[in-house]
């Protein structure tokens, strides 16, 4: 009897300790949306659609992307993450019946990728635009497409 008691506590406690064990907290796009200026600094997991690589990349070391709803950059020397963005632009390009989801693990940061503070960067922060800086991306597993994201 004892032990049907204590077995649902131990699950939840490896359960979050699983969570807490990757460093990245997972979030449904269009909360993290909401919310996104609480999370800068904070490393998160989203499902987004991708919608555009940018064709004019003016910053140095880094692959400019657009989601749905996020800002987006992939650093250059992940390769293979490079590659899946753009396999799924090109299906996507092609007219794929299939969404083009991503997902993202990375930072909630305020790099100044988009531009500088109008104000200059005296004002307290590099960037106005906040942005997800990929630390991996991933296909989503196949839930996301079959009940959303």
């Amino acid at each position: 009897m004892r032990l049907r008691s204590t077995l649902p506590a131990a699950l939840v406690l490896l359960a979050l300790a699983a969570g807490s064990a990757s460093g990245y907290r997972f979030f449904f796009a269009d909360r993290l949306a909401e919310s996104l200026e609480q999370h800068v600094g904070s490393r998160v997991k989203v499902v987004d659609e991708l919608v555009e690589i940018w064709d004019y990349q003016d910053v140095q070391g880094y692959l400019r992307f657009d989601t749905r709803r996020f800002r987006c950059a992939v650093p250059n020397h992940r390769t293979e993450d490079i590659a899946l963005l753009r396999e799924i632009a090109r299906r996507r390009a092609e007219g794929a019946v299939e969404p083009p989801l991503i997902a993202i693990y990375g930072t909630v940061s305020r790099e100044p990728l988009w531009g500088r503070v109008a104000a200059g960067e005296g004002a307290g922060v590099a960037s106005e635009t906040i942005v997800l800086l990929a630390d991996r991306i991933e296909r989503p597993r196949r839930r996301f497409f079959l009940e959303g994201y």
